[in-house]
């Protein structure tokens, strides 16, 4: 009996803090998947290519895909940022499975205001 016992608050323990890392994951928009290699951030913004040679694309595992790249002067809306856990590099998605380095953007932060004064 006493077995069982602590079998099942080990379980409910488990349980407990499986549950509250996905909510913190779920509030600060940050999901983390070491198996992967990276951890993914949700950003609502535009980053702006501003590079004369453009800027190449890579896909999900941080990988140039050849002959593609965003031209130079072009705008582009992400909506997540992969963190390449191993150096810190980040890929920001703007396109379904196509990413571009941050190293090759600007990002574009724009803030409003309510103040009428």
């Amino acid at each position: 009996m006493r077995k069982i016992i602590i079998s099942l608050v080990f379980v409910l323990l488990g349980m407990i803090s499986f549950s509250t890392i996905q909510s913190a994951e779920a509030a600060t928009g940050v999901t983390n998947q070491p198996d992967t290699g990276f951890s993914s951030i949700k950003t609502d913004y535009n980053v702006a290519i501003f590079n004369d040679n453009g800027a190449a694309l890579y896909d999900d595992q941080g990988n140039v895909i050849p002959n593609l790249s965003l031209a130079n002067n072009t705008l582009w809306y992400t909506d997540f940022a992969n963190v390449r856990l191993s150096d810190g590099q980040i890929f920001y998605r703007v396109a379904t499975d196509e990413f571009v380095s941050d190293k090759d953007v600007t990002t574009l932060y724009v803030a409003f205001s309510n103040d009428n004064n």
